[in-house]
């Protein structure tokens, strides 16, 4: 479940800075901040944290692939913020990008 806390940056009404929270599996609340979305670059970045346990980041970058295709590369950093988020973090290794790798279609994703 999402919770959307809209902030605007510099009075702006924008769509970066947007904040909002869920719920991890295991009942973590998940605290997100968009830091960039550019529609004409194909870019969208995230930091989310779970207080006490990690923070992360996520960069997304969406390029042509074709006539009618894209591809996507999506980058991970991740921080512990205690032992039990090293634990979460060094799940988080080679093999795991790896199993988590997508070929196919998706729909757009829009904040």
């Amino acid at each position: 479940m999402a919770n959307a806390l809209n902030l605007f940056r510099n009075g702006d009404v924008g769509i970066i800075d947007w904040l909002f929270t869920t719920l991890t599996p295991n009942g973590r609340e998940r605290l997100w901040l968009l830091t960039a979305y550019d529609v004409k670059e194909g870019r969208v970045e995230y930091v989310f944290i779970s207080p006490g346990f990690t923070a992360n980041e996520i960069k997304i970058q969406v390029v042509p692939d074709g006539v009618s295709q894209s591809k996507a590369t999506i980058t991970y950093r991740h921080f512990a913020l205690a032992p039990d988020g090293n634990r979460e973090v060094e799940k988080l290794d080679a093999h795991w990008g790896k199993s988590n790798v997508f070929i196919g279609k998706r729909q757009s994703m829009r904040p």
